[in-house]
Order: structure tokens, then C-alpha cells, then sequence
């Protein structure tokens, strides 16, 4: 990975964490290496919970392909010394591992009929952990719901004997958890909120599936974090949610000045079913549907190579994206969204791409403030025609005088065009003060709307640009549609129309510059055109929707 055009302050830190990750990856790819210390085969006739209080380090716990387990399934909290070579991990796996998808391929539901399959019941969930509880490993486990309510299938960071009490120690989270090649899903008409409640020091989940996860009455998500610090693996996943597909805050942290970080978002499709759409010839429940990801509380995040697929007005106004640190609660003032980078991912069928809010507004909710995000190298596709409910704005950058600015936004070397009488703006800007304080917006092609870059009660161009951001850089851009007046800095180019750009050939995704492109002539000091790299863009994205391994990646 180049980081040369991180932000300096953040790089160190970039770059470590990854070694953090690599490490992560490591161990739970090695998990199967060393051999079992026993092979415990278990039958639907078995006591799953039993076995796992029997299990000791080392062993595999091999549950029958078809057999059904009941839940609450209770991680235990293993301690005591591991003996010299013994591995530290217990594996429960299923007995058909050789005709599920390898190592790197992503499941299907059709592959159910290679799992054994925990489930719950009730309300309660499926799987859960003592607190403290580590070193568990699943691989090939269907889990799922019996019933049309449940809160969580997995639960992960909570006092088994007390419900929902929260574990409120770093040193009382379940850690080194591994979710590989599952399907975890809840069914098409019932209210399940959560596929994996991930409160937990270290947890990887890759190669799997999650759908169906829906209410009626509470935002729902496939992947939840909020009270654990990571680090965070999350690769080569199917994630379907209606409130938000990945989330991590929402609400206050128990645990104080927890802010989850270390989180890789890697080559997942993150998606959204039409049939939840209302108007869809499928369509029979409404569900709260809201976003595809939003940070609310994270820090030291990459999310790279992932396709985000349908996002629309419905419980909010079909941001895709959503920078939004909040202090739920007003229990939790350290709660920050900073260090991310979003590169290198292809975005198809939503509203509106990004909303980033300087910091939490609401009355004696305070948070800190944004810093450090790096939006590179993407891709928006087929952006949906506005609708009554749309906020008529590409980008959303939220602020006003009574909070401090974000800090260092970067918005470089991305496409994004939207059917002409789509939105009111490319971005709307804050109420008032500065919004952001070290702006850069570079290299980037995109359709202006109608009023382009528009601060509220502000002339739309440079003149908002001036009075809501600090310390800006807006160069070497190709803003296409009609400036309607609107004055923009010199160092960028307009064209009435996206055939104007000079794109190789859209109509089969190649959005390469022509020689002919007048954006060859907007080098700048990187010395390449305004755009997307498609090269790089494709050898992290391909392969990612069927959920197979990468060509390369350089």
C-alpha cells in the first residue's frame, strides 16, 4: 500500500495498524495448521454446550453437516496454562468442510446443506460468550432464528448471566474470535436486528454470508461494534442490513473512552435487496432502511475494495456513507470519528454518496470533532433520480458555529456523475462558522446538480467555499452540468456534458481519460489527470460480488 498521499500525522499510525491486522490475519489463518489435540464429533443428539465445557485448547469440535444445535450456545472462558505446542484455539467446525467453498471463496445459502446449523428459539441469541472467553474459531456454522424476533444471533460482549449487561472492563471482553465461511441470516418477515454484536478485542469474519437482517421499529445491522476496541477484520463478506450494513457507535460506549478502531473493511459486498423498497413488486414489510455504513464512533479504519449496492430515501435520505460521530446517550464525550480512509471501492444505485458532520450538535451532547478522512479512488455509479424525500445533495458536509470544525478532509481522484435534475447540489455546506478546517478537493470528476458546491445562505462556487471552509484546496477538478453563474477557481475545468469529459468508453465501465479529454490538461503536481486509477480500482474490486479471490493486487 502507498501511503504517500496520507496525511503525515496519521500515516505511522496507518501503517502500524495494518502490521496489526497482517497479524490478526495470521492467526486466524493458522488456526488450522497445527493438528487437533482431539476430534470431538457431535450429532444433533449431542449437548453442544456440554462439549464445549469439556473442550480443551487444541480441540475440534466437528458438528454434523444437517444436524440442528439449539441455542443460547455459551462460549466458555478457558483458563489455566497452555502446555508446551499446545494451540490456544478451540475449532467448531462442520463435518463437510471439504465440499464447502476454500479458504478465500466466499459462501452461499445454497452451501447450507453442508452446515449444521445453531439457532435460537427466542429472543435470546444463538451464540453468546462468557466475558473473557477467547480463542474460539467457527468454520462452515449456519446460524439463525427460529422465530420472527430476535435482538442478536450472535452476541458477543455481555454478561451471559445477566442478559444485555454490558461488560464494562476492557480486560471482560471475549477476544480472538474467528467467523469463517458461516451463514448467519435471519428470514424474510421477521424483526432481527443484529447479525453479530461485535463487542470484543480482536474478531475477524471473511468468507460468509449475512441476510435478512430487518425491523420493523429499531435500526438493524449485519455487523455491529460499539463497546469493544478491535481490531476489527472484515473480509470477503456478503452483508445485508436495513438500518445500516456495517455500523460501529450508535450508542454510548460502557466502557470508558472506548472508541472502537483498527477496523479493515475489505472487499465485501455490502448490499441492500430492492424487494425492501417500497413500490417493489416483492415489496411486504416496512423496515427502517437507512445507510451502508456509518461510522458513529470508530477510529483507524480502512475500507477499501468494497462494492456498496443500493441505498434510497426511506428512514433517512439515502447517504450511502456516513461520518457522524455521535455521543448517543451524552454519557460519552471522547466519542470521534478520525483516521479513515475510503479508497478504491465502486458505489451503484444509491441517493447520495457522503455526509460527514463536523461533530455532534444536539444540546449537551458534545463529541469531538472529525479528523483525518481520505476519500480516494472510487467509483458512483448510477446515482437515483431524486424523489421527495431525497436531501438533494451529493455530498453533505454538516457544521455550524457552534461546533469545532472537522479537521482535514481529503476528496481526491474520484468519478461521480448523477442523471442531470438529480439533486439541488454536488455539496451542501454547513449553516454557519467553519465546517472544515483543511479542505483538499482534487483530481475529482463529478456533476455539479444545480447549484454545485452550495453553502447554505451563501452565493453557490467559490464565495461558499470561502465562507465555510479553512485552509482549502479545490484545483484540478472536472465539474460537469451547468455552473448557472457560479464562479469556481481557475485550476479546474466545466463541461456542459458528461460526453464531454472525454471518457474512453462508459457504457462497458471504462472511465479512463482520452488524450483528447481536456482533463489532461489538469496534471497537477502528482503529474496524472483528474479521475480514477481503473487499473488499481478493478484489482481490488473484481471477483467481489461472487465473492472470489482478487486477480492481484499491487
Amino acid at each position: 500500500m502507498n501511503y504517500q498521499f496520507l496525511f503525515p500525522m496519521i500515516a505511522m499510525r496507518i501503517l502500524f495498524w495494518s502490521a496489526l491486522c497482517f497479524a490478526l490475519q495470521s492467526r486466524c489463518e493458522s488456526v488450522a495448521a497445527p493438528p487437533p489435540s482431539r476430534v470431538i464429533n457431535l450429532t444433533g443428539d449431542d449437548d453442544l454446550n456440554a462439549a464445549l465445557r469439556d473442550a480443551q485448547p487444541g480441540d475440534h469440535l466437528v458438528l454434523q453437516a444437517g444436524a440442528e444445535f439449539r441455542g443460547p450456545v455459551i462460549l466458555p472462558n478457558k483458563t489455566g496454562q497452555l502446555a508446551e505446542g499446545q494451540s490456544p484455539w478451540i475449532t467448531i467446525r462442520s463435518s463437510d468442510l471439504k465440499d464447502l467453498p476454500p479458504v478465500g471463496y466466499r459462501v452461499r445459502p445454497e452451501d447450507a446443506v453442508h452446515m449444521p446449523k445453531v439457532y435460537t428459539e427466542n429472543t435470546n441469541p444463538a451464540v453468546t460468550a462468557e466475558l473473557g472467553a477467547h480463542h474460539y474459531h467457527f468454520v462452515g456454522i449456519e446460524i439463525t432464528t427460529k422465530t420472527d424476533m430476535c435482538y442478536d444471533l450472535v452476541r458477543l460482549g455481555f454478561d451471559k448471566l445477566k442478559g444485555r449487561a454490558h461488560a464494562m472492563a476492557v480486560d471482560e471482553l471475549p477476544f480472538k474470535l474467528v467467523f469463517e465461511r458461516c451463514y448467519i441470516h435471519g428470514n424474510p418477515t421477521g424483526s432481527v436486528r443484529t447479525g453479530i454484536t461485535m463487542n470484543t478485542r480482536e474478531i475477524a469474519v471473511f468468507d460468509s454470508y449475512f441476510s435478512e437482517f430487518h425491523d420493523k421499529g429499531s435500526e438493524a445491522q449485519a455487523l455491529l461494534g460499539i463497546n469493544g476496541p478491535g481490531p476489527f477484520k472484515i473480509v470477503n463478506n456478503f452483508l445485508e442490513g436495513a438500518g445500516e450494513n456495517i455500523a460501529f457507535g450508535g450508542a454510548d460506549p460502557k466502557i470508558d473512552q472506548m472508541v472502537p478502531a483498527d477496523i479493515l473493511i475489505e472487499r465485501n459486498h455490502i448490499f441492500k435487496p430492492l424487494r425492501w423498497q417500497k413500490g417493489h413488486p416483492d415489496y411486504t414489510k416496512r423496515w427502517i432502511i437507512k445507510n451502508l455504513l456509518e461510522f458513529k464512533c470508530a477510529k483507524r479504519a480502512i475500507v477499501r475494495g468494497n462494492v456498496f449496492e443500493n441505498c434510497w430515501p426511506a428512514g433517512q435520505t439515502g447517504k450511502a456513507i456516513l461520518f457522524t460521530p455521535r455521543n448517543q446517550n451524552g454519557k460519552a464525550p471522547w466519542v470521534t470519528v478520525e483516521d479513515i480512509v475510503f479508497e478504491n471501492n465502486v458505489l451503484r444505485n444509491i441517493n447520495g454518496f457522503l455526509q460527514i458532520i463536523s461533530s455532534d450538535g444536539e444540546q449537551d451532547k458534545p463529541s469531538k470533532s472529525v479528523k483525518n478522512i481520505l476519500i480516494r479512488n472510487n467509483l458512483i455509479l448510477q446515482v437515483a433520480e431524486n424523489n421527495s424525500r431525497g436531501l438533494r445533495a451529493f455530498f453533505e458536509l454538516d457544521g455550524s458555529a457552534d461546533r469545532k470544525p472537522a479537521q482535514n478532509v481529503k476528496i481526491i481522484h474520484n468519478v461521480g456523475l448523477f442523471v442531470p435534475g438529480h439533486g439541488k447540489a454536488l455539496t451542501l455546506i454547513g449553516s454557519s462558522g467553519k465546517v472544515i478546517k483543511g479542505f483538499v478537493f482534487e483530481k475529482n470528476i463529478f456533476s455539479l446538480g444545480k447549484v454545485g458546491f452550495h453553502g447554505r445562505d451563501s452565493t453557490p462556487g467559490i464565495t461558499s467555499i470561502e465562507k465555510y471552509l479553512q485552509q482549502w484546496t479545490f484545483r484540478d477538478n472536472i465539474l460537469v452540468g451547468d455552473v448557472h453563474g457560479q464562479s469556481y477557481p481557475p485550476e479546474n475545468i466545466v463541461v456542459p456534458r458528461a460526453t464531454d469529459v472525454g471518457f474512453v468508453d462508459p457504457s462497458v465501465g471504462d472511465f479512463r481519460l482520452m488524450s483528447t479529454s481536456p482533463g489532461q490538461k489538469l496534471l497537477g503536481s502528482d503529474g496524472t489527470p483528474p479521475g480514477i486509477d481503473l487499473e488499481l480500482l478493478r484489482s481490488w474490486t473484481d471477483g467481489v460480488e461472487q465473492g472470489v479471490p482478487p486477480k492481484k493486487i499491487e
